[in-house]
C-alpha cells in the first residue's frame, strides 16, 4: 500500500478520534451544567414550598381533585385508591374521583373500597360511563367537568404517588407567576 494512503488513513483516524474526544468532553460539560442548574432549581423549589407551608393556613390551600382513571385493573385498583386517599393534604381540600370504565369484577372492588373510604370521611366518589368514548382520556375530560378542585392531579392505576406529593407540588403551582 502506498505511503500516502497510510498517512491519509492515519490522519482520518486522528481527526475522528479528536472529534469523538471533543464530543465526549462537550457531553461532560453539559452534564455538569445540568446538575448544577437542577441543584439550584431544587433548592429554590424547597424554599418556595417551605415559605408557602409556613405562611398558608390549611384552610387556605387550594382544593385539589385527584383523578384515578381505571379500566379492568382489578390487581392494582384498590392499592392506588387507598394510596391516593392516604395522601397528606388539608382536610376538606382534597376530592378524589375514581373514573371507572371497568367491565369486569374490578367494579366490585372499586365500589367496596370507595364505600369504605367514604364511610371513613374521605371525599371520594366513583364516576362511570355507559360507553368508553375517548378511553381514559374521555373519562378524565368528563371528570374534569365535574371537579370542584382548582387543580387536577391524575394518577394512573399503576402509579402510587408518595404520601407528601400534593404538599410538595401544590405550593409550586399555586405560587407560580
Amino acid at each position: 500500500m502506498p505511503s500516502y494512503l497510510n498517512a491519509l488513513a492515519l490522519a482520518l483516524f486522528f481527526v475522528s478520534t479528536g472529534a469523538l474526544a471533543i464530543y465526549g468532553v462537550h457531553l461532560y460539560v453539559l452534564l455538569w451544567l445540568f446538575r448544577r442548574r437542577s441543584r439550584d432549581t431544587r433548592a429554590h423549589q424547597r424554599t418556595v414550598v417551605e415559605r408557602y407551608r409556613a405562611t398558608t393556613e390549611d384552610a387556605e390551600w387550594p382544593v385539589v381533585t385527584s383523578q384515578i382513571p381505571l379500566y379492568n385493573e382489578m390487581d392494582v385498583a384498590e392499592q392506588v385508591i387507598r394510596c391516593v386517599a392516604a395522601m397528606d393534604y388539608p382536610e376538606g381540600q382534597h376530592e378524589i374521583q375514581v373514573l371507572d370504565d371497568s367491565t369486569d369484577a374490578s367494579r366490585d372492588v372499586v365500589d367496596r373500597v370507595v364505600s369504605e373510604l367514604r364511610d371513613a370521611g374521605v371525599d371520594i366518589h366513583v364516576a362511570r360511563r355507559a360507553d368508553r368514548v375517548g378511553y381514559k382520556g374521555g373519562a378524565l375530560a368528563i371528570g374534569a367537568g365535574k371537579a370542584r378542585g382548582e387543580f387536577l392531579a391524575v394518577f394512573d392505576a399503576d402509579f402510587l404517588p408518595p404520601r407528601g406529593f400534593l404538599r410538595r407540588a401544590i405550593p409550586l403551582l399555586a405560587d407560580a407567576p
